[in-house]
């Protein structure tokens, strides 16, 4: 799900992949959509877009696919991207899988994905979750997204509950092993992006 304001060039204000269009993207785009189109949207599991879980190296990746499908769609060859914090790493990746599609890429106050904290926040999206599908069943793994753990970062465990009120079907169709296993390789994806950062 999209929204675009504006005319002119194309803008993508990108946020965290973790959560959909928000104030700051409604900001971002008053701003910016004088002289130009903007574009905001929800990535894949937030916001009013579908459900989406594939095999693939990180949800960074998977918005990333997305974000390059809706582009297609729109008929839009190269794009600038501004991204702000999570955004600013989504729009570094997106850059780096799909230079062509990019003009310019300008990042406000992108995430430190070496920190302890987005390790935490790793953990409490990725790995709790992955955790309670190997010791249980999907089934549980979702009672446990309603109900995630009260440490800091735990209510980002949720975003799976969320998931399964959209489509329950979609979620419960992968066996545990499977979730566990692509939520671990989620996980463990972020650190393509401590890598692109690097270089």
């Amino acid at each position: 799900m999209y929204e675009a304001y504006g005319k002119g060039e194309t803008i993508v204000y990108l946020q965290s992949p973790f959560g959909g269009i928000n104030p700051g993207a409604y900001y971002a785009a008053g701003r910016l959509s004088n002289n130009n189109r903007v574009l905001i949207w929800d990535s894949p599991n937030v916001g009013q877009s579908g459900v989406a879980i594939k095999d693939v190296q990180s949800e960074w990746h998977l918005a990333c696919e997305y974000l390059k499908g809706l582009l297609e769609a729109l008929g839009e060859k190269a794009v600038h991207l501004v991204g702000c914090s999570g955004g600013g790493e989504l729009g570094l990746l997106f850059a780096h899988l799909y230079p062509e599609m990019v003009k310019s890429l300008a990042m406000y106050r992108p995430t430190d994905t070496t920190s302890d904290i987005e390790q935490e926040i790793i953990k409490a999206r990725y790995f709790d979750i992955a955790e309670m599908a190997d010791k249980h069943s999907m089934l549980k793994t979702i009672e446990y997204g309603e109900n995630p753990s009260s440490v800091k970062w735990g209510y980002l465990s949720g975003w799976i509950a969320q998931c399964a009120r959209k489509n329950r079907e979609k979620i419960c169709e992968f066996d545990d092993k499977t979730f566990s296993r692509i939520m671990r390789q989620w996980g463990n994806g972020w650190e393509a992006l401590r890598f692109i950062r690097l270089i």
